[in-house]
């Protein structure tokens, strides 16, 4: 989200928005990782700057001068991270508007928009307005991106039209050059196994090799896309998808560890849909280009002649609960994950106290206390069971409890979203007056009912509060 020094006038003469608009800003949790990510980066970047003061006889300058820089900017890149989450984005009927949170404003009317543009790498969508000298970043972390991003490309459906179109759209480098890498690297360990005169390792190097060069084999290079056909070129081989076995073309966005993948899917008649995604034209040429042709080649079609799906009966409405219950799997997995973790620390320093045994002990002490810290970590945010009252609600974890008042939230929401398979997924958001949120999932009773039974006690507690107030005023 940052401006080019061109805006500098524009960007310091805006109004602000009008009471209107709708605000999208960053989760507190992206803010604090940034902030947290930042801090550790440079404490081991001082860590490092440090070696040489403490052991010199150890320290070797060349890895010491690369840790500094990669740790330093790393550090660097989440501490810019962190101050452009404290911006808003505010949009309207009339236009878009970037809020920085030190001051200044810059807005882009609708009618001024030139281009809108998907860099779905960098996790952002740039809109730039007709001269060029404007440009607001929007990044995939906002919250209610998905919401932001159809209003935008709602509004800018004219400035979309007006840009010229590609049919050739090709694959980003990273998944290749990561699988590329992986190929190359496997097959030198291998090689160099046989040279040295140890084949016994030499096997699994060369199966990880092959398991890299079929990824590269299903990695696609580019897709055309023509007036009959979607071509999908792979390295060595093509596949080639009719308009006429299309079904419907899906723009949704896939969520995986935190980042977002728009993605193009497919709906096939025989098979399973496509998924096309990061290539460096952007997801949103990819899908204006896709949809508009996919329309044309069935322009003067007839209704299709496969019988219509019969309509699915209403669904009835969710029983409300009070007590809520976390998956087992979570329940389980995660204590004996951390049990597994912690054994072989207990282990090596045993190990260490027997003569001639591992001398080792405290690397292998600190590496087993950052794994159960982690493993504590995810057991503080795994729910084990939320319990709905009067006046609140209680989520309980392994070892701590969160009371949420009535009182202090704004809204709750049931959203749906897509995982790295394209699955659907519902969960729960819960707006707090501070501008905090509460995201809540992993229970064995379905989202729609947690969301139904949140919603009712909340509506409940705020038409107590009311029906108080009046009668004191009375």
């Amino acid at each position: 989200m940052t401006l080019s020094s061109q805006d500098a006038s524009t960007y310091q003469s805006a109004a602000p928005p009008p009471a209107d608009a709708l605000l999208f800003n960053f989760q507190p949790g992206f803010r604090w990782l940034m902030l947290g990510g930042a801090i550790l980066f440079f404490g081991f970047m001082a860590f490092g700057l440090a070696l040489p003061i403490t052991d010199p006889a150890h320290t070797s300058l060349a890895i010491m001068i690369l840790c500094v820089a990669v740790l330093g900017s790393f550090g660097a890149l989440a501490l810019q991270a962190f101050t452009i989450a404290l911006d808003t984005v505010a949009v309207n009927s009339d236009g878009l508007w970037y809020l920085r949170r030190k001051g200044g404003t810059t807005f882009i009317a609708w009618s001024e928009v030139g281009s809108v543009s998907a860099r779905d790498v960098a996790q952002r969508l740039v809109v730039t307005d007709l001269t060029g000298n404007k440009r607001i970043k929007l990044e995939y972390q906002l919250e209610n991106f998905e919401k932001l991003r159809a209003f935008v490309l709602e509004h800018s459906a004219a400035a979309r039209l007006r840009t010229p179109s590609t049919t050739i759209f090709h694959r980003n480098w990273v998944n290749r050059g990561l699988l590329l890498v992986g190929f190359v690297t496997t097959l030198f360990f291998t090689w160099l196994c046989i040279r040295q005169g140890q084949p016994k390792p030499a096997p699994i190097f060369l199966g990880f090799a092959v398991l890299a060069f079929v990824g590269l084999m299903r990695e696609p290079a580019r897709v055309e896309i023509t007036n009959e056909a979607i071509v999908v070129r792979y390295l060595g081989w093509s596949r080639t998808i009719s308009f006429d076995s299309i079904t419907n073309i899906e723009f949704v966005d896939l969520h995986d560890r935190g980042n977002v993948r728009p993605t193009v899917i497919i709906g096939r008649l025989s098979g399973k849909p496509l998924k096309l995604g990061g290539y460096r034209e952007g997801s949103i040429a990819l899908n204006d280009v896709l949809s508009s042709a996919w329309r044309a080649s069935r322009a003067g079609q007839g209704p299709p002649t496969a019988p219509m799906a019969p309509s699915e009966p209403a669904q009835p409405s969710p029983s409300l609960l009070t007590t809520f219950h976390g998956e087992t799997g979570a329940t389980l997995v995660l204590p004996v994950g951390l049990g597994f973790l912690l054994a072989p620390g207990f282990v090596y320093w045993e190990l260490s106290r027997v003569p001639g045994g591992s001398h080792n002990a405290v690397s292998e002490l600190i590496f087993t206390i950052l794994w159960a810290g982690t493993c504590i970590y995810l057991l503080s945010i795994i729910p084990r069971r939320l319990t709905i009252s009067r006046e609140s609600f209680t989520v309980e974890y392994y070892h701590r409890r969160r009371v949420v008042p009535f009182a202090s939230i704004s809204n709750i929401e049931l959203i749906e979203f897509r995982n790295r398979n394209g699955t659907p997924v519902k969960i729960v958001r819960v707006q707090r007056d501070n501008d905090a949120t509460l995201r809540l999932a992993g229970f064995k009773e379905d989202a729609p009912t947690l969301y139904a039974s949140l919603r009712d006690a909340w509506q409940r507690s705020r038409g107590n509060r009311l029906a108080a107030a009046t009668e004191k005023r009375g």
